[in-house]
């Protein structure tokens, strides 16, 4: 007990003054008192909140009352303003408003000072937040899940403030787009392709490979190969260097290791790893498969109850340690959310927080959906983007929605290949792009093997 009592007091008696900048705040409220214009270069950054000192949290309260209001804003109609106001009465009055003017030359450095401010409201929200959340977390009555839900909102509350400027002109967009436009070209030209791959080329080329904020969502029945096509996806993008993380709630890690071992050669067989005996030369090549696939980048995150709160906590800390460039996420339905909204919502929720992380993150997102039976009553058992299962959201968030099928699973012999040759469905995948946000839709075909664990373009005979 008296461990806990000296963390306390570590914790919550600080006997110092929170972060402020008194310097910054007087030269903002002073700009604003002397030119017209001021006031327009802050209002969209600063709240009356932002300003620590209370005289000063009242002058720009009022500034920003009048600018809202369409009055001038000056000593004289600032002071009529405030005249009766108890704070402003008794910290200083006219004469301190008066002494504000003398802290500023000019305006121009305003937005530099706003910073300084901003910065420090920030340092003061971390500190007010960490005290309540060290608060809750020693009362035992306090929901541990609403404490993690709590910490993480709260970090995403503070994260948003930290953005400088949400505006940008249609010039600077235009030289950031030029930018990137350039910087791929270099990197094509010396043989390099931006993005993550798909494992596939085929698709990369039909994707123009996995890019920075996507959310991507590869639905099927149970049994199409969604698992492989993500762990094919999971594989290739490792041996290029990227780091991978599996959100797998559904398999083991070892089970999706396995898999691995499977995609990466056919010299042993898949009994192996059940319960059959190995042959020398089977063990043999099972340890020099594993020796390869151990050294890939790839993280399994298994907590089988992971909610969204959590997931991007864990995640945040693993891009932050540079070992995410790419999630995936094994499957959506399986996620839990809110018990207090449906399914449908809740569903809905999870998708829109994953497109958003795929945006803070700055890495494509691929998240693995089921469809639902609607397609098993159609002549062609096609799948559509209105089979997505349990909320029409998840089509509106992505950026990219593959279908998988398998025909042959359907007693579907025969299809018809990108040339209008009919040919064998058995160990084709179909993998239709129902949805690219900025590109063409359409079919690609895969080829498996028997286990479907290895998946490749049609084109390339293995």
């Amino acid at each position: 007990m008296k461990k806990n009592q000296e963390i306390t007091m570590q914790y919550t008696n600080v006997e110092v003054s929170p972060p402020s900048a008194k310097e910054a705040e007087k030269a903002v409220l002073g700009a604003c008192l002397v030119e017209i214009d001021a006031i327009e270069k802050v209002i969209d950054r600063l709240t009356p909140d932002s300003f620590y000192y209370p005289i000063h949290k009242v002058i720009y309260s009022k500034i920003v009352e009048l600018y809202n209001s369409s009055v001038p804003i000056d000593l004289i109609t600032v002071y009529e303003g405030l005249k009766t106001d108890e704070t402003f009465i008794t910290q200083g009055n006219i004469a301190y408003l008066t002494s504000l003017t003398s802290h500023v030359a000019s305006a121009f450095y305003i937005q530099k000072h706003a910073l300084i401010i901003k910065e420090k409201e920030i340092r003061r929200n971390v500190i007010y937040n960490c005290y309540e959340l060290i608060n809750n977390a020693y009362d035992e009555s306090y929901d541990i899940e609403n404490l993690i839900k709590d910490f993480s909102l709260k970090s995403d509350e503070i994260s948003g403030r930290i953005t400088a400027n949400d505006v940008s002109t249609i010039g600077e967009v235009v030289a950031n787009s030029l930018t990137r436009f350039h910087e791929n070209q270099d990197l094509i030209k010396q043989g390099g392709l931006t993005g993550i791959t798909t494992g596939s080329f085929a698709l990369d080329k039909k994707l123009g490979r996995y890019q920075p904020g996507n959310l991507i969502i590869v639905a099927a029945r149970p049994g199409m190969g969604k698992t492989a096509f993500a762990l094919n996806t999971v594989t290739a993008a490792a041996m290029e260097g990227t780091n991978c993380a599996f959100v797998s709630l559904e398999m083991k890690p070892e089970e999706l290791v396995n898999r691995m071992f499977l995609r990466e050669t056919d010299k042993f067989r898949s009994d192996i790893l059940k319960n059959t005996e190995a042959y020398d030369e089977e063990i043999m090549e099972l340890n020099r498969v594993a020796g390869t696939i151990e050294k890939l980048p790839v993280t399994f995150i298994k907590n089988r109850s992971i909610n969204i709160t959590s997931l991007k906590s864990k995640c945040r800390k693993l891009r932050k340690k540079g070992k995410l460039d790419l999630l995936v996420i094994d499957y959506l339905q399986l996620m839990n959310e809110d018990k207090k909204n449906n399914r449908e919502q809740e569903i809905a929720f999870i998708s829109r927080e994953l497109k958003m992380l795929a945006q803070e993150l700055e890495i494509p997102i691929i998240t693995l959906s089921q469809l639902n039976r609607s397609l098993e009553a159609r002549a062609d058992k096609r799948p559509l983007l209105s089979d997505l299962r349990e909320s029409g959201a998840i089509e509106q968030d992505a950026d990219i929605v593959i279908l998988l099928n398998r025909p042959i699973k359907y007693g579907l012999k025969e299809l018809e290949n990108d040339e209008g040759k009919i040919i064998s469905s058995e160990g084709i995948i179909v993998c239709d792009i129902a949805k690219q946000r900025n590109g063409e839709v359409g079919d690609i075909l895969l080829r498996h093997n028997k286990t479907v664990t290895k998946i490749w373009d049609y084109s390339i005979n293995v």
